[in-house]
């Protein structure tokens, strides 16, 4: 089992970047000798990834060494060495786009997640989405200056009731903050779960009604705890 979730992890990352690869190659035209370039930049960037355990329990440790915006200024470094000026034009341009394409992306998510709670009227509907809209548009750039601000590593355990494949039990978060074990660290994920939820909710309080604010809570309570901005 050990294996095989290690080779599994190995193919996605493998499949992540080959992606990259075709999409960036097809949007400006790289030559072979700018695709090898990448291939080797991006496989530098991948987490170390270590897996032990056995058919009953299995942990994993990942471990990124480099932040979201670093890795997006190495890159950009890497490609403003590389590029010809009109390569360069086409990959900044891409990067805009590809910039409003996740806003969107998660204001409709989002957008969907409400609407599973909440019957919207018509007069609200176009309210919500601003709202929701700006909140992505701020998430997504926050996400791109500093990423994760939990620390070095997050780790996953995994245990295989009878009869059954694997299956995820617990998300363990070592942090940085000395003096805290995984049960203080736990809390505090909780804590800042429910100051996420709590600031959802507010978010709209202007727009939907207190039975609305209250199903939207609900639902958004039933949900998985989200570690992460």
């Amino acid at each position: 089992m050990v294996a095989r979730i290690q080779s599994s992890l190995d193919e996605q990352r493998s499949k992540k970047i080959a992606a990259r690869i075709s999409d960036l190659v097809a949007k400006l035209g790289l030559n072979p000798q700018q695709e090898a370039r990448l291939k080797a930049h991006l496989e530098g960037q991948k987490p170390e990834v270590a897996i032990d355990g056995d058919e009953g329990s299995i942990r994993l440790n990942a471990k990124q060494t480099m932040s979201p915006k670093e890795q997006a200024e190495s890159l950009d470094k890497l490609m403003k060495e590389m590029l010809t000026a009109d390569q360069h034009e086409a990959y900044e341009g891409n990067k805009e786009a590809e910039r409003n394409q996740r806003i969107e992306a998660r204001t409709l998510r989002d957008m969907a997640s409400l609407s599973q709670a909440v019957s919207l009227r018509e007069d609200q509907r176009d309210a919500v989405y601003e709202i929701l809209q700006n909140e992505a548009r701020a998430q997504v750039d926050q996400s791109a200056e500093g990423g994760m601000q939990m620390g070095a590593f997050m780790n996953a355990e995994f245990a295989a009731p009878a009869g059954a494949e694997a299956t995820v039990v617990q998300m363990n978060v070592d942090g940085p903050v000395d003096g805290m074990d995984h049960e203080q660290i736990m809390g505090k994920v909780r804590e800042q779960e429910q100051a996420r939820i709590d600031k959802q909710v507010e978010r709209l309080s202007g727009v939907l009604d207190a039975t609305q604010l209250a199903a939207y809570r609900s639902h958004l309570e039933q949900g998985p705890l989200l570690i992460g901005p």
